[in-house]
């Protein structure tokens, strides 16, 4: 024989050899009972084989043992539960507060409003337009509103305000300011696997009740908020099963959000709008409008699943930044290495100039010790006892027929000129020997 069993049965998912179908849909059951009736011995067999080997298998026995291994495996391990830290207000406020140009971004429905059964019920508060309306006011904030309504209903509620906004999880996304044009990132995506997807999500809709689907431009919704949540659940877990095999080719995404189900193209994302968002903002226009700041203020609000590509977008970013930021601080770090290397090297150059220099003065107190007598080529020669040369301060400086006084500080028994000659050769001699290693004298040397 052949197995009919209601599709609402518990075991339903396990006996996989029979045929289910929906009891309260008479035309399906006929026409399940007709199928039965006209299997071929050999499906007739197969199945029940199949049947047959998961009863022997899966006994209440069997049951039983699993279910109590695996409480002993959840108590003896514990699953590490990772909570989200709480928000530091004060942190918040303070990085708020010195920020140049900042970025808000938030979705709508869950967070601004409540989630609505229907659309035309998540009109926002008088008091949500103030605060958006307060945020965009201030010119180092750019604020952006994303949500997964359609682009007619965020330009009636929204399209007044000076922010951005993005409609259809981003399909259709404008900038911030007045006169921006709404904008869309899938004009040339194709939208006939609407045709296989909507069939499907209204098989479910009739077998669930208080269920609707919502159409859209790019995406397709299934909403089960007014359903029994269990019986929900369970129906948006067997669509989604049905429908992986279906689109299994298709480049769409089967997202599970709050109380519903939702089939995207791939390339539609929320993240995917905030990066050109970034992009925009860091562009040099953008810049120079905050006064030559890049974005130095980030915050981010979201209330389930579809907000996690933002938060990971974000991640990657701030890694990116901070990945930026060392090397920029490596590379200072080694130019102020090699910067100081240089001057050190001028300083060392400046020190051997001056001492060749003050080797280079010519010994006057042994010139006057021989008075009268030159050395010109090896040969003794006279000389002009009434004309004498000073060297002070790497000038030559003709004299008289007299000598003039000895500098104060001379001694007796020294001639001026010797005088003289020691005090050039102090005065040289300042700078290599007098001189401590500070900026200062860097500087001043430099």
């Amino acid at each position: 024989g052949v197995l009919l069993l209601s599709e609402f049965a518990g075991s339903a998912q396990s006996l996989g050899g029979a045929i289910r179908v929906n009891p309260w849909n008479t035309e399906e059951l006929a026409t399940a009972i007709e199928t039965a009736l006209n299997l071929s011995p050999v499906e007739r067999e197969l199945r029940h084989h199949k049947l047959y080997r998961y009863v022997s298998e899966h006994t209440a026995e069997y049951w039983a043992r699993t279910f109590m291994t695996e409480f002993r495996n959840c108590h003896t391990n514990k699953p590490h539960l990772s909570k989200l830290p709480k928000l530091n207000i004060n942190k918040v406020v303070k990085a708020y507060e010195r920020a140049k140009n900042r970025l808000i971004i938030s979705d709508y429905d869950g967070t601004l409003m409540r989630i609505q059964t229907l659309p035309q019920l998540a009109t926002p508060a008088p008091a949500i337009i103030n605060l958006l309306d307060t945020l965009c006011r201030d010119p180092r904030n750019t604020t952006f509103v994303m949500s997964g309504r359609e682009r007619r209903f965020m330009e009636t509620w929204l399209g007044k305000l000076r922010i951005g906004l993005a409609a259809e999880y981003g399909f259709y996304h404008r900038m911030p300011g007045n006169n921006n044009e709404w904008q869309s990132i899938g004009l040339d995506l194709e939208l006939n696997w609407k045709d296989v997807v909507q069939p499907i999500m209204k098989y479910f809709m009739d077998r669930t009740p208080g269920s609707y689907i919502e159409p859209k431009e790019s995406s397709l919704t299934w909403h089960y908020r007014d359903a029994d949540p269990h019986f929900g659940a369970w129906q948006a877990k067997d669509m989604q099963l049905s429908m992986e095999d279906v689109l299994s080719n298709l480049p769409l995404e089967i997202l599970q959000g709050n109380r519903m189900v939702e089939v995207r193209h791939r390339a539609v994302s929320k993240a995917s709008v905030i990066e050109k968002v970034l992009g925009h903002l860091s562009s040099a226009d953008s810049v120079s409008e905050h006064d030559g700041n890049d974005v130095d203020f980030v915050f981010v609000v979201g209330d389930d699943r579809t907000d996690e590509d933002v938060f990971q977008l974000l991640a990657r970013w701030k890694e990116k930044l901070d990945a930026d930021y060392s090397a920029a601080v490596q590379a200072r770090a080694a130019w102020q290495e090699s910067e100081l290397a240089a001057k050190l090297a001028r300083i060392s150059v400046a020190k051997e100039a001056a001492a060749a220099k003050r080797m280079s003065v010519p010994d006057l107190t042994s010139a006057a010790a021989h008075e009268g007598m030159g050395a010109v080529g090896g040969l003794p020669r006279p000389v002009s006892t009434g004309s004498f040369g000073m060297v002070a301060g790497g000038s030559a400086v003709a004299g008289g027929t007299e000598p003039p006084p000895p500098p104060p500080g001379g001694r007796d028994g020294v001639s001026s000129a010797g005088a003289a000659a020691a005090a050039a050769r102090k005065d040289r001699a300042l700078v290599v020997t007098e001189a401590p290693f500070t900026p200062s004298v860097l500087s001043r040397y430099l």
